[in-house]
């Protein structure tokens, strides 16, 4: 609650921090273990959605198009471990090796296992386009993982895209080659 609300509910008398409870629905939540409450607060969500999210019996898949780097399996491991903590089974991890070919088979695989939501990274966002808008048509929701197949639409195609900021990526790897060469050399 804001903080003029607060001072109201104080001056009349009241607890500030039950009326919070009862508004956000606190009671559902509190003490649960692997949950930020306080940053899922600041982005909006309530005990009450979050309940809702856990006891929701959601799964997940996670299609990627290669599983060949550290960067790659850590992005899985991530994923898997925060969605667990949501209630959230991830119930497919799949390896397309770089073939979209591979890749539009697992995605209808999903599909198939009725998988809730799934995050992927597109191996051509041009190519996979109409395979993308088919796991879109079937009601699977559509994280995109660094970039969007073509012409979909945020909000209505997919849910969102989390991507790098290789911007800022490459700041701090000039700064480690910067360290790293002593200030000074070639490169």
């Amino acid at each position: 609650l804001h903080t003029a609300l607060h001072a109201a509910i104080a001056a009349k008398g009241g607890d500030p921090e039950d009326a919070e409870r009862w508004v956000l629905g606190r009671r559902t939540l509190v003490d649960a273990p692997g949950l930020d409450h306080e940053r899922l607060r600041g982005l909006g969500f309530t005990d009450a959605e979050l309940e809702t999210l856990k006891a929701g019996g959601f799964k997940a898949g996670i299609a990627m198009q290669a599983l060949d780097s550290p960067w790659n399996t850590l992005q899985v491991e991530a994923l898997t471990k925060t969605l667990g903590e949501y209630g959230i089974e991830v119930v497919a991890v799949t390896d397309a090796k770089q073939s979209p070919t591979a890749q539009a088979d697992h995605l209808d695989g999903m599909i198939a296992q009725g998988v809730d939501l799934i995050f992927s990274v597109p191996i051509d966002p041009q190519g996979q386009s109409e395979t993308y808008k088919r796991v879109s048509e079937s009601g699977v929701k559509i994280v995109f993982m660094d970039n969007v197949a073509y012409d979909m639409a945020p909000g209505k195609d997919y849910v969102t895209v989390v991507a790098s900021d290789n911007e800022q990526n490459a700041v701090f790897a000039t700064d480690e080659m910067i360290a790293a060469m002593g200030g000074t050399g070639k490169v």
